[in-house]
C-alpha cells in the first residue's frame, strides 16, 4: 500500500489513491456492465434471472435495471475506495472483482453455448 506516513497504513482516511487502486474500481464497475449487458442478452433469449434483487429491477423496466445496479454498484465502490485503509474494505474490493469476473466468465459461457 502506498502511504506518506506509517500511521496511515492501517484504519485511516487518506485521499490519495493508487493507479492499482484507479484499475481495480474501473474494473469492477466495466464487470458490472458486462453483467448487465448479458443477463439483458440471455434474457432476451429466453434465460431466466436467479437473483431476486435484479429480478425486481428487472420488472421495473431494461434502462431501470442497469442504471439502478450502476448505481448501486457505484455507491459501493465509493465507500469502499474511500475505506481502503481498512482491511475489510481492501478484502471487499478484491472480491468484487474476483466475483465480477467469474461472473462475466459465467456469462460468456453461457453465450457461447446459446449461440
Amino acid at each position: 500500500m502506498n502511504v506518506r506516513r506509517q500511521a496511515e497504513l492501517e484504519g485511516s482516511f487518506i485521499d490519495r489513491y493508487s493507479g492499482r487502486m484507479f484499475i481495480v474500481a474501473i474494473w469492477i464497475a466495466t464487470m458490472n456492465i458486462g453483467d448487465s449487458f448479458f443477463t439483458l442478452v440471455h434474457l432476451q433469449a429466453g434465460g431466466i434471472e436467479l437473483n431476486p434483487v435484479a429480478q425486481l429491477l428487472l420488472e421495473a423496466g431494461r434502462w431501470d435495471f442497469v442504471f439502478v445496479k450502476s448505481f448501486l454498484i457505484g455507491v459501493a465502490l465509493t465507500v469502499l475506495i474511500v475505506h481502503k485503509n481498512f482491511s475489510l474494505a481492501r478484502i471487499g474490493l478484491w472480491t468484487a472483482a474476483g466475483t465480477y469476473t467469474l461472473l462475466v466468465g459465467y456469462h460468456l459461457l453461457l453465450f457461447k453455448a446459446q449461440f
